[in-house]
């Protein structure tokens, strides 16, 4: 299983984040990101990555340039301060400040929905703009919050600031490039004191950032530092990305990859985001002894107005928020109209969540579920290495007839799919090579 392990003790925000997961990449996915980032035809903007120090930390430095202005001016007056030059390029949230390049254009206002126009447009990975999309309703909600205003009205230039765009959709391919299947985030740590922006002095945390700490139950650490160290695009992502069972495995892992993402403002204490890219042979189920007694919730709602590209949206966010399984059957509703059952199953822990994902990403208007015994078999996660290269599978035991136990293997799609590329095969080839090799075992 592949964990990304982000520690935000020392702040969180857009650009410390895409250049913490931007380390964790290879150059060449590096690269394929800067260049999508650069021709995506934004009034002059360009993305670089380079290297910045923070106390004693070489890190890794995320920076938008951009041909005009398009922020709002305030950051000089942060914490009281009246200095614009001493907190650098911070670059990304809706206190943004003058770049160096000393122009006063107007700014630019844009809703949720121009963003999400920008998005669709842009050439990158489906699961890329979904994640990014999402990190901006999160953004979108929180202001639309704040202001008492529907989300449909709240015009702001704080997310619709072309950085802004840079930023997330910049995290969102790092993120996505790196496959992993959990994400797991340390408390966030906030500052203490007062802020200045557009719309007058502020306390910390900023009223977009408690929203979306309190609509998506981030848990927050509060320090003695004066400043903003948490901003509504660093809190946006971590309520996007953190996986419903937020505790880190603790049997054993392998560290394949770390990376700092540095801050840009100056503050009492250096500010930068720790990731560390897992490998780890934890398991979602027993793996010694006799197969495992499991109770679960098993949901279900029929719905007959909902559209294929709806449905397929719906699994995703199920499977996001914490589902074992999702499945769609084919159903005849009232005068004889063609539905389709929606049964979601999960644990008792995620039921909550995927019963409000459910009503929210869906048009049903009721759900039942009934409580179940699940009984699992014991498996663990295993990388082998086959004459493909290594491969990724899943090994279970059982016992057989005559009470021997019983070796399976199932080869992970992913891993095999990886392999057929790597070696120039056809997926069925590969799928052929790699079952032959897992029979001998």
């Amino acid at each position: 299983m592949r964990v990304l392990y982000l520690d935000a003790s020392y702040g969180l925000s857009g650009d410390m984040a895409v250049a913490a997961v931007a380390a964790l990449c290879p150059k060449e996915v590096q690269t394929r990101v800067l260049d999508t980032l650069n021709h995506l035809g934004l009034e002059g903007l360009h993305c670089t990555l380079g290297t910045r120090r923070r106390g004693a930390l070489s890190c890794t430095d995320f920076d938008v340039q951009l041909a005009c202005n398009n922020h709002d001016h305030d950051i000089e007056y942060l914490h009281g301060h009246s200095h614009p030059h001493e907190h650098g390029h911070d670059h990304e949230h809706m206190h943004e400040h003058e770049h160096e390049h000393g122009h006063h254009h107007a700014h630019v206002h844009r809703n949720l929905h121009d963003v999400t126009a920008i998005l669709s447009a842009a050439a990158i990975p489906e699961e890329a703009r979904a994640l990014a999309t999402r990190i901006f309703t999160i953004v979108a909600k929180a202001e639309a919050k704040a202001h008492g205003l529907p989300l449909e009205e709240v015009h702001f230039h704080e997310v619709g600031a072309l950085d802004s765009i840079a930023d997330i959709l910049a995290f969102s391919l790092f993120y996505t490039a790196l496959k992993v299947d959990k994400t797991v985030l340390t408390a966030l740590t906030e500052g203490t004191g007062s802020v200045r922006c557009q719309h007058g002095v502020l306390p910390v945390p900023v009223p977009a950032v408690v929203n979306i700490m309190v609509d998506n139950a981030l848990p927050v650490r509060f320090s003695g530092i004066e400043g903003e160290l948490i901003t509504p695009t660093g809190a946006a992502i971590a309520a996007a990305i953190r996986s419903p069972d937020t505790a880190l495995d603790t049997s054993l892992s392998t560290v394949i990859a770390v990376g700092y993402g540095a801050g840009k403002r100056e503050y009492s204490v250096p500010t930068f985001v720790r990731a560390l890219l897992l490998d780890t042979e934890a398991e979602d189920v027993p793996t010694q002894g006799l197969p495992g007694e499991r109770t679960i919730v098993k949901m279900e709602c029929n719905v007959d107005d909902s559209t294929p590209e709806l449905l397929g949206h719906l699994m995703e966010e199920l499977f996001k928020a914490g589902a074992l399984d999702v499945s769609f059957t084919p159903c005849y509703m009232k005068k004889l109209r063609p539905g389709t059952t929606i049964s979601v199953i999960c644990e008792d822990d995620t039921l909550e969540t995927l019963r409000a994902t459910l009503f929210s990403q869906s048009t049903t208007i009721g759900v039942r579920y009934t409580t179940w015994q699940r009984t699992v078999l014991p498996r663990e996660s295993l990388t082998l290495n086959s004459p493909l290269g290594a491969l990724k599978c899943k090994k279970v035991t059982l016992e057989g007839p005559d009470r021997r136990r019983l070796t399976r293997y199932y080869p992970e799609y992913e891993s095999v799919k990886a392999l057929a590329q790597a070696n120039s095969l056809a997926l069925p080839d590969a799928l052929s090579r790699v079952t032959a090799f897992l029979s001998t075992l």
